[in-house]
Parts: structure tokens; sequence; C-alpha cells
């Protein structure tokens, strides 16, 4: 979160070429603003300032937050929701009507599960985590602590979920391990998919962005899958290494770098 005073400076005062400081916010903002975009240059760093075109803008009203979480990178995304889900931990669970939980499944703390999902016997889920609508979960699985599920997943027998982001209709059906990763929408991960989400020396995991390799700020990392990846029966991944969207891996891969 950006303190009021700095925001306002960012905006009337910027540094020549724009982005000269932080700029962490959420703007909502009028159609005025998409001629002002398509004037835009790139800045020293090579890259497009929304605030080039935000301080054009006649009016800017500032709303200070008391609560800010940055996402800058696809691993933000865990850091994201593990900030929503904490404050969930302490409630009931929420089963919505038309949900079924059969005997034999265990839900632990708070579990959010949507219309339509079946949670089949034997599934062990560990709050805080939140299952979408017309899922299917299990039999025999477990999803722990910080896992947020969407609409249309499948997560199967022998499968373990670990704070992760399943988008969308993806699956994860088979003896699986996903853990400290973020899978997109309409993504599969073959029977024996494994992310590694630990270095050997316990040091942060880095991850490729601009051709280098850059500190995430994690101990524990994954992957992130992008939407409509496959990968091959026993695939093995390691820590923060990414798949782009589309893209597949062989049975038996082992993918010691981006798959893009």
């Amino acid at each position: 979160m950006v303190e009021r005073g700095t925001l306002k400076q960012l905006i009337e005062k910027p540094d020549e070429g724009g982005g000269g400081l932080a700029n962490t916010g959420c703007y909502v903002v009028p159609s005025e603003i998409l001629p002002l975009l398509k004037k835009m240059k790139k800045s020293s760093r090579g890259e497009y300032e929304i605030v080039d075109a935000i301080r054009k803008l006649p009016n800017v009203a500032v709303e200070e937050a008391e609560f800010w979480q940055p996402a800058t990178h696809p691993w933000s995304l865990l850091d994201a929701n593990e900030a929503i889900l904490k404050q969930h931990e302490k409630k009931k669970p929420k089963i919505a009507a038309g949900a079924t939980v059969e005997k034999g499944a265990t839900l632990k703390g708070y579990v959010s599960v949507g219309k339509g999902t079946l949670i089949r016997s034997g599934a062990y889920i560990e709050g805080p985590v939140v299952i979408g609508e017309n899922c299917s979960i299990g039999p025999n699985c477990y999803i722990r602590p910080f896992t947020s599920i969407g609409n249309g997943c499948k997560v199967g027998n022998a499968v373990e979920v670990k704070n992760s982001i399943l988008m969308e209709h993806a699956v994860i059906s088979h003896i699986s391990y996903c853990a400290d990763s973020v899978i997109g929408r309409n993504a599969n991960l073959g029977a024996g998919t494994i992310t590694a989400n630990l270095r050997h020396d316990n040091g942060n995991v880095k991850s490729m962005a601009k051709n280098e390799p850059i500190d995430t700020g994690r101990r524990k990392f994954g992957t992130i899958i992008g939407d409509g990846a496959k990968t091959g029966i026993h695939t093995s991944i390691y820590p923060g290494r990414k798949i782009w969207p589309g893209n597949t891996t062989v049975p038996g891969e082992v993918v010691r770098k981006d798959v893009i």
C-alpha cells in the first residue's frame, strides 16, 4: 500500500518518462483514457506506464486502502490467495444447497463448497479451502490449507493439493502432487504429475522473467501452468518452472526449464 502523498506525487509530478516511483493501486477510469493509452510511449524502463495516461485525466480521486496485496508476478497470486483465505480461517464450513458430501469424507476447519459439487468418500479437506460449483473431488484425495478450486474442476483419486489455485475446469485426476502452484483454466495434469516445490539447499526458488532468473521470495514454490496446457503421465516439474498456455509435456518428461 502506498501513502496518499506518494500516490498524489506520482500522478501530479512523475519523473520524466514516467514510472519513477512505486505505483501500487487499483484504478476506476473513464473511457476517455482509451485515446490517451494509444498515444503512450515507453518509459526509460522500456515499459508503458499507466500513470502517464492517468496524470492527463482532469480529475483523479485517491482512496487509501487499509490493506493491499500487490500482484506483480504470476506467483504473487499465491500470496493474494493466502491473504484472502486467512480472513475466513475461523469461520464455520459453508456447504451450498445442492452440494453433496458423501459419508466418509472429512472437512476440517473452514471449507466452502459450491452448489453441484460432489465430495466423495475418503476425501480429506483441511481448511481454509474454497471449492467452486460443479466440481468432482475424490475419492481418497487430500486437499490442504490455502487452496482455491474454481468451478468445474476435478481432483481425483490419490491426488494431493496444497496451497494452490486451480482455475475453472482444471483437472488433476490421478495420483498426482500439486503444491504451491497455479493451474490455469482447462489445464490437465496427467497421472503421476509431480510438482517439486522445495530446493535441496532450502534457498528461495527462482523463476525466469525476461530471460533472467529472479528470486520469487518464496522458499516453497511449485509451478505455473497456463490455460489449456497438459502434462503427460509421470511428468516431474522442477521448482519455479512454468508451462505456458496450450503447451504439453510427454510421458515421463522432467521439466528443468520453462516450456514455452
